[in-house]
Formats: structure tokens, C-alpha cells, sequence
């Protein structure tokens, strides 16, 4: 599990660097086995990662040690949900957005037939807390695939990293399509937020 664990980690950080989407030692990338989880070092290189790079860590264990200083937020999601995979990024339009609305939602169809309506949240603690953690796992459970923390960056959530990276870059772009709408006419992109608001909320009363 270990290796493929290490593959699999490395492979996404190398796409988050790949996409613009992270900086090369921002954010944090895990996995878990039944027992185990599987999480990038601490500063560690997200385009470079050596098999050194991956700590694995007990699920129900407490510390971090040189893990990630995320790992409390990535063990309260495994404890709390289905998820098998994490991905924290740190994608510039997304925070951008996430320091301007209370929740995201995308003007273009793809990424609203993916996600939807994006929570933001804002926790006092905004990086390394388990009470973060339960919070996002909250919104998890509630159906969305990524969440964002304000100011700070996203959390994907899903069955492997591969679905993780598809959040995350889908609302990166979606993010990127909002701005590029909302320059050229923000009574346009208003439109367009309300029109998608009221669809969530008819949805929701279904």
C-alpha cells in the first residue's frame, strides 16, 4: 500500500504544480487504508516528492510529528466520512472567490453539474485543527465534493486522488470563467449567481 500510496500522491502533486494551482511546497496530499494514513511531509515538494516525502501515519493516531500540519483536518474528514482520498490546495481564483462571497457558484454549466454549490467556511483556526476538520467533514456529508476555507484554500474530498484533482481543477476553472465574466460585466455574473441560487434552493425543496 505504502508504494502505491507514494505513486499516487506524487502524481498529484506534480498535476497541482502542473495546473498553477499550487505553489511548489503549498498544500498537502493523503490517502488511507483501513488503518493507515498516507500523507505528505511537512515543506515537503509537492512536484518533487521522494518516497521520504510520504509519512504514514495511524488513523486514529494523535500527533502529527513531521506529517503535514494539515493532518488533523485530513484524519477528522477519514474518521467522519467515506472518503479515501484528500487534496488541499491552495488555487489562487478560488481563494480569490472565497474572500468576496459566502458560497461559489459556477457560471458555467460543466462545473455546476459537478458541484454545484461550493461552501465557504470560516473557522478561527484555519490550518492544522481537528475542530476544522470536523467542520469540512460536516459538509462533506452533506453532499459537496470540495469545500473551500476562507482566505486559505480548498479541501477535495473523493474515492482516490485521481476524482480529488477533478474538484479541485474544475473549480479552479470555474473560478478563472467567474472572474473573466465578472470583468466584462458584473451584472452579468450577478445574473448569473442568482439564476444558479434559485436552482440550488428548488432542488433543495424537491
Amino acid at each position: 500500500m505504502r508504494e502505491t500510496a507514494y505513486r499516487q500522491i506524487r502524481d498529484a502533486g506534480e498535476k497541482l504544480l502542473a495546473l498553477g494551482i499550487n505553489t511548489t511546497h503549498s498544500g498537502n496530499v493523503s490517502v488511507r487504508s483501513e488503518t493507515e494514513i498516507f500523507i505528505t511531509r511537512t515543506g515537503s515538494r509537492l512536484d518533487r516528492l521522494a518516497e521520504s516525502d510520504v509519512i504514514s501515519v495511524g488513523l486514529n493516531e494523535e500527533g502529527k510529528g513531521i506529517a503535514s500540519v494539515e493532518l488533523p483536518m485530513h484524519r477528522a474528514i477519514y474518521q467522519n466520512t467515506p472518503a479515501k482520498a484528500i487534496l488541499h490546495a491552495h488555487p489562487p481564483y478560488t481563494i480569490v472567490f472565497s474572500l468576496m462571497e459566502d458560497s461559489i457558484f459556477p457560471v458555467d454549466n460543466e462545473a455546476f453539474l459537478f458541484l454545484g454549490e461550493i461552501p465557504i467556511l470560516k473557522p478561527k483556526e484555519v490550518s492544522g485543527s481537528a475542530e476544522t476538520g470536523n467542520l469540512l467533514a460536516t459538509a462533506f456529508n452533506r453532499g459537496t465534493h470540495i469545500t473551500v476555507i476562507r482566505g486559505h484554500g480548498s479541501f477535495a474530498a473523493g474515492e482516490n486522488l485521481e476524482e480529488a484533482l477533478h474538484w479541485t481543477s474544475t473549480l479552479e476553472r470555474a473560478c478563472q470563467m467567474g472572474y473573466l465574466l465578472r470583468t466584462l460585466s458584473e451584472f452579468r455574473y450577478r445574473e448569473i449567481i442568482r439564476a444558479r441560487r434559485d436552482e440550488i434552493r428548488k432542488q433543495k425543496r424537491k
